[in-house]
């Protein structure tokens, strides 16, 4: 089976994908395709959230932030400016390398519960590449 059917035999026939899948593991396609995934989400993230309400909301509730020291005000929307625009420039990216970062995490948890707690003896790849194309 090529990944493109394995990536809809996911959906339509589990067992035999994931059969299919553990034999020959592969994460590359998968992982790709739910990173290119994350994209319009994080898009829609940065574009819909107030981040100007966030961050003030966050300065106002930090104890030992400059909304509790001295600092005037205008250099507080000075911090926020420059925060709202650093979500602006790199949002999306960091979102992205966050879901990424956690397939990963995810994958080793489950690696480590099968092989620790289970004893299946199964490789980290194997089990990043059902981790990916359960995502995916």
């Amino acid at each position: 089976m090529n990944q493109v059917r394995l990536l809809y035999g996911v959906l339509v026939k589990p067992v035999s994908s994931f059969r299919a899948i553990a034999q020959r593991p592969s994460i590359l396609i998968p992982y790709v395709v739910f990173l290119l995934l994350c994209v319009p989400a994080s898009l829609e993230l940065v574009r819909k959230v107030d981040w100007n309400a966030v961050y003030q909301r966050q300065i106002t509730q930090d104890s030992s932030g400059p909304a509790n020291s001295d600092a005037p005000p205008s250099q507080n929307s000075q911090l926020i400016s420059a925060r709202v625009e650093r979500v602006h420039k790199y949002g999306v990216v960091v979102y992205v390398l966050q879901n990424a970062v956690i397939v990963l995490v995810a994958g080793f948890f489950f690696w480590l519960t099968f092989n620790a707690l289970l004893g299946a003896g199964i490789r980290y790849s194997t089990v990043l590449s059902v981790v990916c194309y359960a995502l995916a």
